[in-house]
């Protein structure tokens, strides 16, 4: 009997001093209530804002836009299709003077490679010249040994 009295105030005094979950749990609770209210708050203040300028676009500046959007747009599609019409007018201008020069480069490509090819084929007709001289030499200066060696001793 004594023991289930002492149980329970060690349980008792062990609860209040070492278990702070209920303290816990009620600090928690307090916390959220005040998060929830101060962002409900926030949120609410934030959709009449955009609420407001919503309806200031709607009433305000989306008549306005268009009516400016009708009286500019014929001018400034006027203006567009000027600009693409001095564009294409340049860009044609541009093509006959690169053509021109294109032309006149290839001409003197062409005239340049038919002077190194005609260079090329003097040099090869030099090399095979020389080495028809250089063969018949071989070819004389070798039978001349051949004699020699073909010649009987004379005593």
């Amino acid at each position: 009997m004594y023991m289930d009295v002492i149980l329970k105030d060690v349980s008792g005094i062990y609860s209040r001093l070492l278990d702070h979950r209920p303290v816990l749990n009620g600090e928690i609770r307090f916390m959220l209530k005040e998060f929830e209210e101060k962002r409900s708050d926030r949120e609410g203040s934030r959709l009449r804002k955009a609420m407001v300028d919503s309806s200031e676009v709607e009433k305000d500046i989306l008549p306005q836009t268009l009516e400016e959007l009708k009286q500019n747009l014929g001018v400034l599609l006027e203006k567009a299709n000027a600009c693409n019409k001095l564009t294409e007018d340049i860009a044609k201008v541009e093509d006959q003077k690169n053509s021109e020069w294109l032309t006149q480069q290839r001409a003197a490509r062409d005239k340049d490679w038919q002077q190194f090819m005609q260079e090329q084929c003097e040099k090869s007709k030099n090399v095979d010249q020389s080495f028809q001289e250089e063969k018949e030499k071989l070819e004389s200066q070798y039978a001349e040994l051949e004699t020699k060696l073909s010649m009987p001793p004379s005593p």
